[in-house]
């Protein structure tokens, strides 16, 4: 029997060969040589901190030694930040912190000690070193004092922090200082003036300017005082609030009460405290006021010493006439007293309805001013006859009894009654004080009234519905003006015009009857007056209804031509002796139409009724014609008609004659072999007319017969047509008949040659130049085009047809001259005029009344100052005045004469002062330019010819094109274009401005770089006027790199003139781009005016929301003031660039675009790829800020930043997430992943690996955002059991055993695939117990579970846990011979790595069975891996004991 192997544990790794563990000889020699230099003896040099010893800097030093006592830190070895520690804005018993850096500036290790400050309200709460083994501070290192203020007030504290070094004691200063406040309050508060017995109350507004505060009122003697519930009391004065507190900019209302109780004026202090320990005095200041009233007289009798007056009598009065009473009264005090009247009844009762008032009194309210006589007057307007009698109550408002002094004997008893009287018509919160009574007493009597005619008839009947009037005389003797009002007796058929009047004297009042009914009516009016007795008015009238009649009962148009008026009349009989209301009315069509629509026929009478047809389109018309009767029956007409089309044609469309001489008259009628001929093919007579246009009568006369008239139906009428042409040329004119009812007009045309009157027009001087005939076209030339070919060089052209004129390198206040000639080559007399269509000169004066006038004004012209302007710098050295020499003669008009110039030189002068005195009067039409002629107009004889010389002025500066107009008697007007090129321009960019570059063809403005979507950008720039006249300049923006623009320029091919040896006239021209009115560019203001010689400022503001390079080019063209021609151009380029602000991350992008940063959580714990940091750089040529947001399972640990600019608008945090990021500065983060806890199922499934995501959202200030993505892996042990010992050969789950006698091992392999090392266990499975199943269902695994035997004892495994790190390398089983020459095999480099686990398992049976059992491999946060093993023991050998 053979022997039991005991399997020992292979946890450890396999032994090399001993070779491997010795060192060869190279390395050897090396640690050989280390030995040595460790052998010797090695001198290092002195501590730098102990090379002088000084004896220690102590605290007491603070106090004896002032010398090493300093407060600025550049001398000592250390440096502090801040210089001064202030603290600010603080609140009471609040907690300040701020940190002090003390920074070692030395090269060596350095102490120090602190001595904290005196005062209690500061502390120092830590002092943190930079390590914390020792309290030294290394070279560049910091130590941080963390300092406290705990305020106790609001004042303020000045304290220091002395930090003692080696050689020096420096003082650090500590400072708390809150903004002073501010308040606007001042040092008197006047309360006004009150009434004693009353109170008034004043606000007052106060504002805090400085910094926040509280305040509060005191007086000097604290006894004296009296508050509660937020106010204070002082004598006669109460502040309310008493304590308020005010932030900056903050206000407060100060509610002051004055209650006086003496007469005069009151003055108390009182003190604002603030809760700064400042104090200021401020003075209340009121005064208290009685009144007194007294009666002067009443109309001239004076009662001032007299007994009160109590009634006023109105002695006869005239009713409705109004008498007056003047009363005077006066206020007896230096106050300003407040009254109104009040008019009561005699019987003393107060009502609230409103009462009927015969009195008034004026003023009835107002003020007496302090010792003021107020005359009051007291009308009556009596409208009554019987005795009126009213009261009259002066009351005074808003004044309380305890104010009155002397108060007259109604108010004395009833101060005695302790009673006070109402009075109406007050609203103040104080009862009105009625201070005098006076009753008001007269009488007045009844008039007498009479009617004419009491009794009225009319003469005629009246139709049914229809009002008939007449007009009553109502008169009276009395001289009191009376009302009236009329009141029908019957209630049907009345008529009033004016219910209710008045009379004067006579007064008309219209009366009448409108009835429905037939038959005689009789009406009563009875008249009731206010002061008279009432009359009656009787009417008769009778009542009948209208009848009419219609001769024909149709009406037949017949045959009528197409959109055509036709008409006919219709005879209507009133046959009743009242008149007739008629309203004419068609059917459904409104074609019928009449001069009236409504109309009335006299009584027994007759009238012509007209109605006309508006005939359409060709069709049989019928309708009805309704006249309707008011009151009355109705008539109805049939109406007919037949509409056709006319057709009207002529015989030919043209007259072709080869020859016509000017004078001859030609006439072409039914002799001639070309006439004109009418047809009427249509069966309706059509109208026809000629039309002859009168502007033309210049060029011939023509003339028609029959001019107009009427062709009949299915005729023709012949025209005779005469033409006498006037001027010679090629005719070709079309004449137009109007037919009538044709949509279009006929006529012919007619083409001819007219011999007659010719003229040629040549240039004779070299000074401008003609268009050759191959030229392109003025017309269609751009400016720039004409521009071009203006600076071409001067050919000499002499005596060649002219065709156009072009002045060019003409310069600005420069005369221009050049001749032409025309040429009569006709022998018939005419005449000339020459003149511009747009730039005509101004009339220009007699020459010697102007010389003449500047002698005389030559004195008063030298004291004439004129601006400043470049051109005064230029003159020449002549032209100077120097001071000092002999005074310069001015040339005036009478040396001239006398002594004139009589060299070439002179003559030259001479001629220039005129043509300067020339342009100064021409150009005065303000239109820049003037083209003067000489001679203008004038006799062109047969075959002669005329030197015309053209002078252009001008004082603007651009391209100018005219028409110059020859109007030659007998011909048409003959128009030459003319263009104009002046150089320079007045407008000019300002030299010298921030941001232009003027080196380039035009100006560039520059605004630099930002982030799109940023707000707006301004910039400020200049525009100069130079010249001497104020100009108007309106901005246009052209963006450039238009992408719209399809064509820059317009290509035209035209026919060659005649005599041109070219085939075609080739014509560029220049489209202008559209202006840019949304662009990211805007000037303002857009349109502005600029004075001479004055600089304007303009504002450019540049917006987009998108990225990219923006350049426009920004175009100005001046315009005088009042005038459309531009003045040059003014422009410059403009550029600026927005980008999208972007960090540069310092990874690699993915092939979808974007970064992703991966973190891996082991469900073992902490590893290195947790947390990372992350480096993001602004590579952008402009600074933004950005704030950083995180999502997902992640978490910024730490934030920090180079850039020098800081943010500190955000809140203040633990860790900043907002920068602001200059050019090429970084942020760095640092990111850990959070995940989730290995037990959270939901979020963490047992698996091997779980990913989860996030991102870093960074937002920038335009509201761009960019992203990085965050991966997150969670990851677990993942453990794979290999069966078969060999890579991609896959093992059998049920590993067998077989039949064995004694006993058998198999190896099997475990690796972990993941790299979190896997805790792993093994345990045996129990299999559940199965039921019985019948032997004929069973298959044969189930025959095999109902055989099997499940212990585990019988199978050994060579180690049964452990821990297995990974990532295991592949399993691999390759042969291997110590004999063969040595060399690194696969095994030697596994074991480099993790090497899959070996486990030997050995089955030893104990019976002979069938052993099948399940293990399972658990692994701690991983998921478990299963196993079976199955063996069969057979013939067993017996075993020693």
């Amino acid at each position: 029997m053979q022997e039991t192997i005991q399997l020992k544990p292979v946890t450890q790794k396999k032994n090399k060969s001993n070779f491997l563990l010795e060192m060869n000889e190279k390395d050897k020699e090396i640690n050989n040589q280390i030995i040595k230099n460790m052998n010797k003896r090695v001198n290092y040099l002195k501590n730098p901190r102990f090379k002088i010893n000084k004896a220690p800097v102590l605290f007491s030093y603070i106090n004896t030694k002032q010398d090493i006592v300093v407060d600025k830190d550049q001398i000592t070895s250390f440096r502090v930040f801040p210089k001064q520690l202030v603290f600010r804005e603080y609140m009471l018993n609040g907690m300040y912190e701020i940190d002090l850096y003390v920074t070692n500036a030395t090269g060596t290790l350095q102490r120090i000690k602190v001595l904290p400050p005196e005062k209690k309200e500061f502390q120092i709460a830590a002092i943190k070193y930079p390590t914390k083994e020792d309290g030294f501070i290394a070279p560049g290192m910091s130590a941080i004092l963390k300092v406290r203020f705990n305020p106790s007030s609001l004042a303020e504290f000045d304290d220091t922090i002395a930090v003692i070094t080696e050689d020096h004691i420096l003082k650090v200063p500590l400072l708390a200082r809150k903004e002073p406040p501010q308040l606007d309050l001042p040092s008197q508060l006047d309360c006004q003036s009150c009434w004693i017995g009353d109170q008034v109350e004043t606000r007052f507004v106060v504002k805090n300017s400085g910094g926040e505060a509280g305040y509060r009122f005191f007086i000097n003697n604290q006894q004296d005082q009296q508050e509660e519930e937020n106010y204070i009391q002082i004598g006669n004065f109460y502040l309310s609030p008493a304590e308020f507190f005010l932030h900056k900019g903050e206000t407060q209302i100060i509610q002051a009460i004055f209650k006086p109780d003496v007469e005069g004026e009151v003055i108390e202090n009182i003190i604002l405290g603030c809760d700064n320990l400042t104090q200021a005095t401020l003075k209340l200041i009121g005064r208290g006021n009685m009144v007194e009233l007294g009666i002067l007289g009443i109309d001239n009798i004076n009662l001032e010493n007299q007994e009160q007056l109590q009634k006023i009598f109105f002695n006869d009065p005239i009713p409705k006439v109004e008498t007056s009473r003047q009363l005077k009264i006066r206020n007896k005090t230096s106050v300003k007293v407040k009254y109104h009247w009040y008019l009561q009844n005699d019987d003393k009762e107060l009502k609230l309805e409103d009462e009927q008032n015969y009195y008034s009194i004026q003023p009835q309210e107002g003020y007496f001013q302090p010792n003021e006589v107020i005359d009051f007057t007291i009308f009556l307007k009596s409208e009554e006859y019987y005795p009126l009698f009213q009261t009259a109550y002066l009351i005074i408002d808003d004044i309380p009894f305890e104010s009155i002094r002397n108060p007259p004997p109604n108010l004395k008893q009833q101060f005695e009654n302790n009673s006070q009287s109402v009075a109406i018509g007050s609203n103040s919160i104080k009862p009105s004080i009625t201070y005098f009574e006076f009753e008001l007493i007269s009488k007045s009597a009844l008039g007498e009234v009479s009617v004419t005619p009491q009794f009225y008839k009319f003469p005629i009947p009246i139709c049914v519905n229809t009002l008939a009037q007449y007009k009553f005389k109502l008169s009276t003797t009395s001289k009191t003006q009376m009302k009236y009002q009329i009141n029908p007796l019957q209630l049907d058929y009345f008529y009033i015009q004016d219910q209710q009047g008045v009379i004067n004297n006579e007064a008309e009042i219209v009366l009448g009857i409108q009835s429905s009914e037939v038959g005689h009516k009789k009406l009563e009016y009875r008249v009731d007056f206010d002061y008279a007795n009432s009359i009656l008015i009787t009417v008769f009238a009778e009542i009948i209804a209208p009848i009419i009649s219609v001769k024909q009962s149709w009406l037949n148009y017949g045959l009528i031509q197409t959109y055509s008026l036709e008409s006919q009349e219709l005879t209507i009989n009133n046959l009743s002796p009242v008149p007739a209301l008629i309203k004419a009315q068609s059917g459904s069509d409104q074609r019928l139409l009449f001069n009236k629509d409504q109309f009335e026929i006299k009584p027994n009478s007759s009238i012509s009724f007209k109605v006309e047809f508006q005939s359409r389109e060709a069709e049989t018309y019928n309708d009805f014609l309704y006249f309707q009767v008011e009151n009355g029956d109705c008539i109805v007409l049939d109406v007919f008609a037949e509409v056709q089309n006319p057709s009207v044609s002529l015989n030919r469309l043209s007259l072709n004659i080869d020859t016509l001489y000017c004078g001859n008259t030609y006439t072409f009628d039914q002799r001639a072999q070309q006439y004109i001929q009418l047809q009427n093919l249509g069966n309706i007579s059509t109208p026809f007319e000629w039309v002859v246009d009168n502007e033309k009568q210049d060029k011939y006369l023509v003339q028609f017969e029959p001019k107009k008239g009427v062709l009949k139906p299915k005729t023709n009428q012949i025209i005779k047509f005469s033409i006498k042409p006037k001027e010679g040329g090629k005719l070709n004119e079309l004449f137009v008949c109007e037919v009538q009812g044709l949509q279009y007009p006929l006529g012919f045309e007619m083409n001819t040659m007219i011999y007659g009157l010719s003229v040629e027009y040549e240039l004779v001087d070299d000074s401008a130049h003609i268009s050759s005939k191959t030229s392109v076209s003025s017309k269609s030339k751009s400016l720039k085009d004409s521009r071009k070919s203006l600076l071409k060089a001067d050919t000499e052209i002499k005596n060649q047809q002219m065709d156009k004129l072009e002045f060019y390198n003409c310069t600005i206040n420069q005369p221009k001259q050049a001749k032409f000639l025309i040429k009569n080559t006709s022998g018939i007399h005419t005449q000339f005029n020459l003149y511009m269509r747009k730039y005509q000169p101004h009339a220009l004066e007699e020459q010697s009344t102007i010389f003449d006038d500047f002698d005389a004004k030559s004195q008063a012209a030298r004291t004439i100052k004129f601006a400043e302007s470049s051109i005064s710098k230029s003159v020449s050295k002549k032209g100077k005045i120097t001071q000092g020499g002999r005074p310069v003669v001015l040339l005036t008009n009478k040396i001239e004469k006398t002594h004139n110039f009589t060299s070439e030189a002179g003559l030259k002068l001479n001629k220039q002062k005129k043509m300067e005195h020339d342009q100064r009067v021409y150009l005065s039409n303000n239109l820049g330019i003037a083209v003067v002629f000489e001679p203008s107009s004038g006799t062109l004889n047969a075959y002669g010819s005329v030197v015309v010389q053209v002078t252009v002025f001008n004082d603007i500066c651009g391209l100018f094109e005219d028409l110059m107009c020859c109007d030659i008697r007998g011909l048409p007007t003959k128009e030459f274009p003319i263009a104009i090129d002046i150089k320079g321009s007045p407008i000019v960019i300002s030299p010298s401005q921030l941001g232009f570059n003027y080196k380039t063809d035009f100006p560039t403005f520059d605004l630099g770089t930002y982030m799109r979507n940023f707000g707006t950008i301004s910039r400020d720039f200049r525009v100069m006027n130079t010249g001497p006249q104020d100009i108007e300049l309106e901005w246009k923006i052209y963006n450039l790199g238009n992408s719209t623009i399809s064509d820059y320029f317009e290509i035209k091919i035209t026919e060659p003139q005649l005599g041109s040896d070219q085939l075609c006239d080739v014509q560029f021209i220049a489209n202008e781009p559209p202006e840019s009115k949304d662009g990211p560019f805007q000037v303002v203001p857009n349109k502005e005016r600029i004075k001479q010689r004055k600089e304007k400022h303009f504002t450019l503001h540049f917006t987009t929301q998108d990225t990219g390079n923006y350049s426009a080019c920004l175009v100005a063209r001046p315009r005088l003031i009042n005038q459309d021609k531009t003045i040059g151009e003014v422009a410059f380029y403009v550029k600026s660039e927005t980008i999208t602000p972007y960090l540069t991350f310092d990874k690699l992008e993915k092939l979808e675009g974007g970064f992703q940063v991966k973190f891996q959580k082991w469900s073992s714990g902490y590893n290195q790829k947790q947390e990372k940091k992350l480096i993001l750089v602004n590579r952008q040529k402009s600074s933004f800020v950005c704030t950083f947001e995180i999502e997902g399972p992640f978490k910024i640990m730490q934030t920090s930043t180079n850039s020098p600019q800081k943010y500190e608008l955000g809140m203040k945090t633990e860790i900043a997430k907002t920068f602001n990021l200059v050019t090429d500065s970084h942020v760095e983060l640092l990111i850990k992943f959070e995940g989730y806890q290995p037990n959270d199922p939901v979020n963490w499934p047992l698996t091997y690996k779980v990913y989860h995501h996030g991102s870093i959202n960074i937002f920038y200030a335009n509201g761009d955002k960019q992203s990085i993505e965050l991966e997150g892996i969670l990851l677990r042990p993942f453990v794979h059991l290999n069966t078969s010992g060999i890579d991609q050969v896959e093992g059998p789950e049920v590993l067998d055993f077989g039949d064995v006698q004694e006993d058998k091992t198999i190896a099997i392999y475990l690796s972990n695939l993941s790299l979190v090392p896997a805790q792993w266990k093994l345990q045996h499975q129990k299999n559940p117990l199965r039921k019985n199943i019948v032997d004929r269902t069973m298959t044969f695994e189930d025959k095999e579970e109902m055989k099997k035997t499940d212990d585990p004892s019988v199978f050994e495994f060579q180690i049964t846990e452990g821990k297995l790190d990974g990532p295991s390398t592949m399993v691999h089983t390759l042969p291997h011979a110590t004999c063969l020459p040595y060399q690194i095999t696969i095994d030697d480099i596994r074991e480099l790595g993790v090497q899959p686990f070996k486990i030997l398992i050995r089955f030893k049976p104990t019976g002979e069975l069938l052993y099948k059992s399940k293990y399972r491999i658990k692994v701690q946060d991983g998921p478990s891996v299963d196993f079976i093993l199955r063996g069969t023991g057979k013939d067993l050998i017996k075993r020693k004991v």
